[in-house]
């Protein structure tokens, strides 16, 4: 019963505390054979056990979900509604997520390494701690370097793995036996105290702006390592700042483009909507209305876009207002898809002044776009242009370029 209390509690602080369970269902057992045998026994015989657990945990959950009902109307609520990010189990970043210098755990929390060989260390001193320790800490590391934004956004080291760290403890306090006896036990001790300071250390930087919260990658590591002041010029090196206009992204990183992608004059491709009432160039546009919204779409997937880090998207086309309307009001959007959902959705509206356009003439909309960190090389940039009021506009010369970057490494 209290075991279920503590591990409500623990789940509906983080999800992801849900692997917990591995800790108890394994508990000491010695090999995979008593381990199945435990699971199978625990699961035929120990219903009242099962019961006092699962009461237990759903007195702090439904607390919980009795919110939910009340905020949202549902039970259960998942509040990571971005489908830019999300587990990727089959294709996970473990590698980066241990010893990247952007956020590698091993990299800015190095004394964990010591705990890591002290899992194989209660081989000796624990034997019955060993197999569900094991099973636990590759389970915990693999699903949380399975999140496609690895890297936990504003952290130092990786935060995600906080919830383990009393298990990680368990493991680290068996190196500490098992090396007592031995001849590296010096070295050992003195390692453990060094790391130990290194990442004090790190956080001392990270507290005072040297270490910076996401953008790190090996150059500025490099730079800022060991330094009590950042070096002049070093912000330079850091990662990419998705935040800036992507138009000074090109001029400062000095991409190449514009490179073209598509160009929609509406002549010879059938298109819905096309009309010969108006055209920019040649005989026909596509014509928005009430009952016709959307232009034509274009899509094309990042691998098939860019094999780069990243890429700025300059859509442009010439439009015909029949009657004023605002520029929050005719928009070019663009996006990504993952499994048909959008992220990183983005419209010319972010940067509307409410600047009419002039209707009877022809006169070029444009918009420049970042693409994100997608989630899967599959996923598909789209964009259009959207009439969102009930006066006629015409569409013609539909534009779509890019300009390409060179790496942003990690």
């Amino acid at each position: 019963f209290w075991l279920g209390i503590f591990y409500g509690l623990a789940v509906i602080t983080r999800p992801t505390a849900i692997l917990l369970i591995l800790l108890p269902l394994f508990w000491q057992t010695r090999s995979l054979k008593q381990a199945k045998e435990k699971v199978i026994f625990i699961f035929k015989n120990q219903y009242t056990h099962l019961l006092l657990l699962f009461t237990g945990f759903m007195l702090l959950a439904f607390w919980q979900m009795l919110y939910w009902k009340y905020a949202t109307g549902s039970w259960i609520s998942y509040t990571y509604q971005n489908p830019g990010e999300g587990f990727e189990l089959f294709w996970p970043y473990t590698l980066k997520f241990l010893f990247s210098f952007r956020k590698g755990w091993l990299i800015y929390t190095p004394v964990m390494v010591f705990a890591l060989a002290g899992i194989f260390t209660l081989k000796n001193n624990r034997r019955d701690l060993f197999l569900p320790i094991l099973i636990f800490s590759v389970a915990y590391i693999w699903l949380m370097s399975s999140w496609s934004c690895w890297w936990y956004a504003a952290s130092l080291s990786q935060r995600s793995l906080i919830q383990g760290y009393p298990v990680f403890a368990i493991a680290l306090g068996s190196f500490l036996l098992y090396i007592q006896n031995k001849k590296i036990k010096i070295p050992a001790l003195i390692l453990i105290f060094l790391f130990s300071a290194v990442n004090l250390f790190y956080t001392w930087q990270y507290r005072k702006g040297i270490l910076h919260h996401s953008r790190m990658n090996t150059a500025y590591y490099c730079e800022v390592l060991g330094k009590t002041k950042k070096p002049e010029g070093a912000e330079q090196l850091l990662l990419l700042d998705r935040g800036k206009d992507p138009r000074l992204i090109i001029k400062e990183q000095n991409l190449s483009g514009p490179l073209p992608l598509v160009f929609y004059d509406f002549e010879n491709a059938p298109a819905e909507g096309r009309d010969s009432s108006a055209a920019f160039s040649g005989k026909f546009a596509v014509k928005l209305d009430s009952s016709r919204q959307f232009s034509p779409k274009y899509n094309i997937s990042y691998r098939d876009l860019t094999k780069e880090d990243y890429a700025v998207i300059k859509v442009s086309a010439m439009v015909y207002p029949t009657d004023s309307i605002s520029d929050r009001n005719l928009l070019i959007a663009c996006m990504f898809k993952h499994k048909g959902a959008a992220y990183k959705y983005r419209t010319t509206e972010e940067h509307s002044t409410d600047k009419p356009f002039k209707p009877g003439e022809w006169q070029k909309m444009e918009y420049y776009y970042l693409t994100p960190h997608v989630r899967r090389k599959g996923n598909e940039l789209e964009t259009y242009i959207w009439l969102r009021k009930d006066i006629p506009v015409y569409i013609d010369d539909f534009k779509v370029e890019f300009f390409e970057s060179g790496k942003d490494e990690d």
